[in-house]
């Protein structure tokens, strides 16, 4: 019975380990080949009014694109807006979406990822549920 039990956990633990794929980057997160950029599917929580204070010397608060009422409810319309703010030529490869319930505001953070992990620039941008965009912050 024990050596039953033992080579059916061998056997699933190899076909575990068999399954694996390098590039599979699992459930959260999605990877557009065509644009080569990492998206994670959930999204995040955040405070605006931290966020929003944490950066108050460095964010960018006027001169937006998103300057017409637009209401939306999710994190697609959230991105596409979004990227309308992100200063000319700003390449990235990575998309993280996150939401302020108590504000109704969309965090939208675009970032360049190097092979190492490193974050070697990012731009966050903060949308309203209204569709302004709030402010944005280059890093």
């Amino acid at each position: 019975m024990k050596k039953s039990v033992a080579f059916l956990l061998v056997l699933v633990f190899a076909l575990c380990f068999a399954g694996c794929n390098s590039d599979d980057l699992g459930a959260q997160t999605r990877k557009d080949e065509e644009h080569g950029v990492v998206e994670f599917n959930t999204v995040g929580s955040f405070d605006f009014d931290d966020f929003q204070k944490e950066h108050e010397n460095t964010a960018k608060t006027e001169g937006f694109v998103n300057t017409e009422e637009k209401a939306f409810h999710n994190k697609t319309d959230a991105k596409e807006l979004a990227v309308k703010e992100l200063p000319e030529g700003y390449k990235y490869n990575t998309i993280k979406v996150f939401y302020d319930r108590t504000e109704g505001i969309w965090l939208v953070e675009y970032s360049k990822a190097e092979e190492d992990g490193t974050v070697s620039s990012k731009c966050s941008v903060c949308v309203e549920e209204t569709g302004f965009t709030k402010l944005v912050v280059e890093e």
